[in-house]
């Protein structure tokens, strides 16, 4: 079965210091489209790959030339966080989704409901491995029950009961 993958797209450019330099400059489209440059070297031979990026505070035109990637743009009042937890909670095929983000929210959900992580400063330095066809990723992380934050669950069930 192939991965297929959940991307921060932002947290993952922010994590690079050249693409991080030309989202401060106001360089979006540039930056865009070195991260998708960057997913796709990475993870070529994937099942599905979503990149989600914030669109809040930015206007550009929709990446074209990246067939195979899903691209979402959050819009107000949504943020890309927001997203990324929601489609983690709506797959039934957790376990087969690989989670790029070093944001703690996004890793615990996808902790805590069994998908595989990786932060993005280890998947900015991972390499493609051509010949064996397989992401060398060294700290991939998976799902341990007993890494569940109880209590950050138990907040967000309260949450939910006000709204």
């Amino acid at each position: 079965m192939k991965m297929n993958y959940l991307i921060d797209g932002f947290n993952v450019g922010f994590k690079d210091k050249t693409i991080a330099g030309w989202l401060r400059k106001g360089d979006t489209e540039r930056a865009i489209d070195l991260i998708l440059r960057i997913v796709r070297q990475n993870v070529p031979k994937a099942g599905r790959i979503i990149v989600v990026f914030d669109g809040r505070k930015y206007v550009f035109n929709k990446p074209v030339g990246y067939s195979g990637i899903e691209i979402i743009f959050s819009e107000k009042p949504q943020s890309a966080d927001d997203i990324i937890r929601q489609k983690l909670r709506s797959l039934s095929d957790i376990t087969s989704w690989m989670v790029v983000s070093s944001d703690h929210e996004i890793i615990n959900t996808a902790k805590d409901l069994g998908a595989r992580f990786i932060r993005s400063e280890e998947f900015l330095k991972s390499k493609f491995n051509r010949d064996s066809g397989k992401t060398q990723m060294t700290n991939v992380e998976k799902y341990n029950p007993k890494d569940v934050n109880i209590d950050y669950w138990l907040e967000q069930f309260k949450r939910g009961d006000s709204e």
